[in-house]
């Protein structure tokens, strides 16, 4: 059993689990690509798509997104069997992010998992694409577009992928994220329990009651 499918079969499962897949190449992947220095790492989650300004990773900034909700922070290895790694996590009704550099997309075996993705079209998974300092070049920008509109077609006509622009950009559009994702858990598991209505949600949490799981009732016993 190779090393994702592993993660999936030891997961915890569950809407709380935040489980991150980073379609990112390492430094070695990306050698031959027009990359900052100290922009990639060993391994995907190591990614700083935003230096030299900023040294903070993708792994930190999924970490703390997670963390803001509440949510068990988890990684899932790209593995030989990606597809039923997936298809194991949906059952378990865990949420899975993708998160994905569009200058790794000129890597095959990157785009190749992503294609992967895309088709399975599941309800527990989402999709983040971080536009990093070196995506800035207009021309470079247009063609990494165009990969991506290639490789995310099932995406694109369903629930569509949020965009990271700046470093600004990335708490909201991490959070926005994994909260779509967990609604449409819940939602699949019990539909009409998800809230949408946001003065109601606003309201409730300011009474520490959460509205993103269902309640637990408990009555008195009479007689």
């Amino acid at each position: 059993m190779d090393r994702g499918l592993r993660e999936a079969v030891d997961s915890f499962g569950g809407p709380d689990t935040a489980r991150f897949l980073f379609v990112v190449g390492t430094d070695e992947d990306v050698s031959d690509l027009d990359c900052r220095p100290g922009e990639y790492g060993a391994c995907g989650s190591e990614w700083k798509p935003f230096a030299p300004e900023m040294s903070y990773t993708v792994r930190w900034m999924a970490q703390n997104a997670a963390s803001s909700r509440q949510m068990r922070y988890e990684e899932l290895s790209f593995a030989n069997d990606i597809e039923k790694s997936l298809h194991l996590l949906s059952k378990r009704n865990e949420s899975v992010i993708a998160i994905v550099d569009p200058s790794s997309l000129a890597i095959e075996q990157y785009r190749v998992v992503l294609e992967q993705y895309d088709r399975l079209q599941l309800d527990n998974s989402g999709i983040v694409v971080f536009w990093g300092m070196g995506s800035d070049n207009r021309n470079a920008r247009v063609g990494l577009s165009e990969s991506l509109t290639r490789t995310l077609p099932n995406t694109r006509a369903a629930h569509g992928y949020s965009e990271v622009q700046s470093f600004d950009d990335v708490t909201s559009e991490l959070v926005s994220t994994l909260v779509k994702v967990r609604n449409r858990i819940l939602a699949r598991a019990d539909p009409g329990s998800v809230i949408e209505d946001k003065r109601i949600v606003d309201l409730a949490g300011e009474q520490g009651i959460r509205v993103d799981q269902k309640p637990i009732i408990q009555a008195t016993r009479i007689g």
